[in-house]
């Protein structure tokens, strides 16, 4: 699984961020016939999201969790 390329994905709006420490490695990868593959990892976020308050206690918020790539070259992957 070292030698299989994933993306430097970080969370924009994250305050505080921290991997789940367990008693086997914290990384999970499925390769499925179809050539497709899932690449997990079990990760512990708090985000930092605007809020409308105006109606509370009535409100209702949504938080979005937005992720970005530190280094992805464009050209190299195909979707």
């Amino acid at each position: 699984m070292e030698e299989v390329w994933v993306p430097d994905l970080y969370f924009v709006n994250e305050k505080k961020a921290s991997f789940h420490k367990v008693t086997v490695p914290n990384k999970l990868m499925h390769i499925y016939p179809d050539g497709r593959t899932q690449y997990s990892i079990r990760i512990s976020e708090t985000l930092k999201c605007n809020m409308d308050l105006r109606k509370y206690p009535l409100d209702s918020q949504t938080c979005s969790m937005i992720m970005e790539s530190c280094k992805i070259i464009y050209d190299r992957i195909s979707c």
